[in-house]
C-alpha cells in the first residue's frame, strides 16, 4: 500500500489541462481528488487503483499527470456516484448512505466588481431606450 497526500485541485487542474489537453479535462473539480507522493509515480497504468482514507474509499485512479517536474494521480470522486451505485447493486439491503449534492459545482460569490459591471450595464440599457 502507498501513502499519498492530497493535492490542490486548483493546481491538479491546472496541470491537467497543461500537459494532457486533449486527453482529460477537468470540468467539475468538485467530482475528483488529486493525489500525490515523493515515493511513487501514478500513471495510467495505475487506473483503478482505490484511494482510500482511514479506511474508506475515497476515489478510483484514472490515471497520472506530469507537469514541470510536479506529478499529481487524479481519482474520481466515489462519493459522486453513491447513489447511481446503490441504485445499481444486484442487493438493495446495504443501505449505503450517499450524501446529497456534495458534487456540485460551487458558484462563486459575487464581487464587487460583478456588482459595478451590473450597474453599468443597467446604465447602458436605460440610455438607449431613450
Amino acid at each position: 500500500m502507498e501513502t499519498f497526500r492530497f493535492a490542490s485541485m486548483k493546481n491538479c487542474a491546472e496541470m491537467v489541462s497543461k500537459a494532457l489537453p486533449d486527453k482529460y479535462e477537468i470540468k467539475n473539480i468538485h467530482e475528483y481528488v488529486c493525489y500525490t507522493s515523493d515515493d511513487h509515480y501514478v500513471t495510467d497504468e495505475d487506473a483503478g487503483a482505490p484511494a482510500i482514507r482511514h479506511g474508506h474509499l475515497i476515489a478510483m485512479t484514472v490515471g497520472g499527470v506530469e507537469c514541470d517536474g510536479e506529478r499529481v494521480a487524479v481519482g474520481i470522486k466515489m462519493s459522486c456516484f453513491c447513489s447511481w451505485i446503490s441504485e445499481n447493486l444486484p442487493d438493495d439491503t446495504m443501505n449505503m448512505k450517499c450524501c446529497d449534492h456534495c458534487c456540485d459545482e460551487v458558484k462563486p460569490a459575487p464581487t464587487t466588481e460583478d456588482y459595478r459591471n451590473e450597474e453599468a450595464t443597467s446604465r447602458k440599457r436605460k440610455k438607449s431606450k431613450f
